[in-house]
């Protein structure tokens, strides 16, 4: 019998009130893409076969933009109400057959996530047989994220969100990305059994982690050094910042290749741009869409 294919669920069902885009979360675009769109290309990238998004505010916009995109096999479920990052699960395990064996569960606002920590979380996930492992990442500014709550033994008891926080929890630097992966049967069973009973009255399925060690579950954490492929994008400047990222390793690769960006803080190439060798990109210049720059030209 072949093993289950790998399944995703994206939650891409927000708002985004902190962006105050007329675009839904998952839509606004980073180097020209739309966040959604770049996380389903990771995905597809590590070997999943089987991928829900959930949708929610402006649902068809989210849905006509993946379908046009080429992801003609991508599964949708509805969120009709804003109830949660647990309740948003819920409604994308309805889409998932019995057949699964784990579930990774992802949002669609981390743009840079690699296919290499996706396939590796799996690996980590199915080697150690563990319940639920998850990705943290260490911050210096913390604020904004799920704390890692650990024991006296260094053993993962629970997430704590941050409005949820004491002022002693809001210290600790270990964060949650908000990247998972559950066995199929626990997670059914966890989400059933989440409460509101949090500072924003929403299900959270950060609670699935306590209420895994609570059982004596394997509770597996693996913390990235390097967060920047992890972050998210709640507001304008985040994802200004997640540009400045996707920029600077476009610019050093244009480097690599023996090209020139003297002023690199006032350029913008988009994530469709083809450069060639040797090529000489002044301040100040867009390069957008699907455009190609040959070998030794020069762009005042």
């Amino acid at each position: 019998m072949s093993a289950p294919p790998l399944t995703a669920i994206v939650l891409a069902a927000g708002l985004g009130k902190r962006m105050k885009s007329a675009l839904p979360k998952a839509l606004i675009p980073v180097a020209g893409k739309p966040m959604v769109i770049k996380v389903i290309e990771a995905l597809k990238a590590a070997s999943v076969e089987r991928i829900v998004v959930v949708i929610g505010h402006k649902g068809k916009d989210v849905e006509s933009a993946i379908l046009n995109a080429g992801f003609n096999d991508v599964i949708f479920s509805l969120q009709k109400l804003q109830l949660g990052t647990g309740d948003a699960a819920k409604e994308g395990l309805k889409k998932i057959p019995g057949d699964a064996d784990n579930i990774l569960i992802l949002p669609a606002d981390v743009p840079l996530i690699s296919a290499d920590y996706i396939s590796d979380l799996f690996q980590n996930h199915t080697k150690s047989c563990a319940d639920v492992t998850l990705l943290t990442t260490t911050l210096m500014d913390p604020a904004g994220y799920g704390r890692i709550i650990r024991d006296r033994n260094g053993n993962l008891t629970s997430i704590k969100e941050d409005k949820d926080c004491t002022e002693a929890e809001k210290a600790i630097k270990e964060v949650n990305v908000g990247i998972y992966c559950f066995k199929y049967a626990f997670l059914r069973e966890a989400l059933k059994n989440l409460s509101t009973d949090n500072a924003q009255k929403e299900y959270y399925i950060t609670d699935t982690i306590h209420a895994a060690f609570e059982k004596g579950l394997k509770v597996e954490a693996i913390n990235i050094p390097n967060p920047s492929k992890l972050l998210g994008a709640n507001t304008r400047f985040e994802l200004f910042a997640l540009e400045r990222i996707v920029m600077e390793e476009r610019i050093k690769e244009i480097m690599e290749n023996g090209g020139s960006v003297p002023f690199p803080q006032t350029v913008l190439i988009e994530e469709g741009v083809t450069v060639g060798d040797r090529v000489s990109i002044g301040g100040n210049v867009q390069l957008l869409g699907e455009t190609v720059i040959e070998d030794d030209v020069t762009i005042e």
